[in-house]
């Protein structure tokens, strides 16, 4: 799974925040910053956490779906591209739409767990 900006990337922006922006205590939205900050902080643990066996899920996913095809997860999504590309795989295929339904939920486990649809669908519940 490839998220935007990366777990490195969020951390590099939130301590650049961190020892620039915050460092004012006269900045009129900090508090505001400060949250974002730490969501930010949040989602690379959830990364740290839950990106590596949703990787391996996904690329397994991928590996059925693509017969004869390996690779890490970069080299199948590319292939899976590919495949889409060239009409060698349906966009209606039900194991294609089963693998984008799982890799959307790990993203969204990482991203923003607390997305009502998202609780809904994984526990019955919404906070």
């Amino acid at each position: 799974m490839r998220t935007i900006p990366s777990a490195e990337e969020l951390l590099d922006i939130v301590a650049q925040f961190l020892r620039t922006e915050s460092a004012d205590p006269g900045t009129s939205n900090q508090a505001y910053y400060l949250r974002v900050a730490a969501n930010a902080i949040d989602i690379v643990r959830r990364e740290v956490h839950l990106g590596a066996a949703a990787d391996e899920r996904a690329r397994l996913r991928l590996r059925q779906l693509l017969p004869g095809c390996d690779g890490d997860l970069a080299a199948l999504e590319a292939r899976l591209a590919q495949a889409i590309r060239a009409g060698s795989l349906s966009t209606t295929s039900p194991e294609l739409l089963e693998h984008l339904w799982h890799s959307a939920l790990a993203e969204v486990a990482i991203d923003q767990p607390g997305y009502a649809t998202f609780q809904r669908l994984t526990t019955g519940t919404a906070q």
